[in-house]
């Protein structure tokens, strides 16, 4: 018996046969569409996760909602330019050698985002 899936799936036959018992075919039997139902519903969950703007995976997600909404990729060019000097910022922060180095990265990456 290999997931939680399989167990739940031996739950449901009736208790006399004793489905989810150690060496039983069954639960070999059992495992296959078990197996196949694991990844199918992972699959959805990151459909589902797709088609929710907080919860977008990836950047095509994104722009896919957007469009609906008639907004286009163009649209999003100086917010993806940001995002790419914001990690370029941070990553130089990272390497600050010294205090002075660090206000300095500091200040970039805030006035960036003008906080």
């Amino acid at each position: 018996m290999s997931s939680g899936r399989t167990r739940a799936v031996l739950g449901r036959f009736p208790a006399h046969l004793e489905a989810a018992r150690p060496g039983k075919l069954l639960s070999e039997v059992a495992a296959a569409p078990a197996g196949e139902l694991d990844v199918l519903a992972a699959q959805l969950a990151g459909i589902r996760r797709a088609h929710r703007l907080a919860d977008a995976d990836e950047r095509a997600d994104l722009l896919q909602i957007a469009a609906l909404a008639g907004l286009t990729r163009a649209e999003f060019a100086v917010l993806f330019t940001r995002f790419a000097l914001t990690g370029a910022r941070i990553a130089a922060l990272a390497q600050a050698a010294d205090g002075t180095a660090r206000e300095a990265a500091a200040a970039a990456l805030a006035a960036l985002w003008g906080l």
